[in-house]
């Protein structure tokens, strides 16, 4: 569940939910609000005591932003609503980024599954002999400034080598392989992703692999 901002109706407040909030996140399990226990204590004595733990309370908040801010790769502004702002937008993108990882490994799987199950795994048989295959390139985006290339090709030594390289040429940074060879084909799976601010069209993407294999 993202994490949803609250904030208090007065500065205390605010220090308290922040407080509440980076202890959570930097694991210091639990809020690190102070309790003053009552009693006969003389008014001089509790203002002193009262002084020293919120002088401790806030140096131990302020800690706790200092730690927060060097987990955050993105500060926009040192202020702590900010710093809070900033947290929260970047766990949601780990979160986001954790899911479509997962979708990606589940293509994978999906993709080996069906070749395989074109394979039977029972009994003993002699080696199929090497067919001939026609070259087939697919492209496709899976997420912002990402593609995925599915390539059945003739195996050939050097080849994954020469796909790497291709893919570099446009910019592209392969962030994933997932190869599968059967006897005398292979069938690559490569992730790709972007790098700056100019896209690739999968289209071209398609045509220089084609020229590759």
């Amino acid at each position: 569940m993202p994490w949803q901002r609250r904030w208090g109706t007065g500065a205390a407040d605010d220090d308290d939910c922040a407080a509440d909030f980076v202890a959570g996140l930097l694991g210091g399990g639990g809020p690190v609000r102070d309790e003053h226990a009552g009693g006969g204590m003389p008014e001089n004595v509790y203002k002193s005591k009262n002084l020293e733990a919120e002088r401790k309370r806030r140096a131990k908040l302020k800690g706790q932003f200092f730690a927060l801010r060097s987990l955050v790769p993105r500060i926009t502004k040192m202020s702590k609503e900010s710093t809070l702002a900033d947290a929260i937008d970047y766990i949601q993108e780990l979160q986001s980024r954790k899911e479509q990882l997962q979708r990606e490994l589940q293509e994978m799987a999906d993709a080996e599954a069906e070749i395989q199950g074109s394979v039977s795994s029972t009994g003993e048989k002699p080696l199929p002999e090497p067919v001939d295959c026609k070259e087939e390139v697919e492209v496709r985006p899976i997420g912002k400034n990402r593609l995925r290339a599915s390539i059945v090709c003739s195996k050939r030594k050097g080849a994954l080598a020469k796909l790497a390289e291709a893919m570099s040429t446009l910019g592209l940074e392969v962030t994933g392989v997932n190869f599968l060879t059967l006897p005398g084909v292979s069938r690559v799976l490569i992730f790709m992703e972007m790098r700056g601010e100019r896209a690739v069209a999968g289209e071209r993407v398609r045509d220089l692999l084609l020229r590759v294999i």
